[in-house]
């Protein structure tokens, strides 16, 4: 597999987006919710 193969972001981001509206949540430590729309983000682990 070349690297132009290998996919897009890791899993591990998946606890970061936003169900409501897709925005990832880039900030340490991570919010309760999406900064941009305030929805509940879901919780981790």
């Amino acid at each position: 597999m070349s690297e132009d193969d290998e996919g897009g972001s890791p899993v591990c981001f998946l606890p970061n987006v936003c169900p409501a509206c897709g925005r990832l949540t880039d900030t340490e430590p991570r919010p309760d919710t999406c900064p941009e729309c305030g929805a509940d983000l879901p919780d981790v682990y």
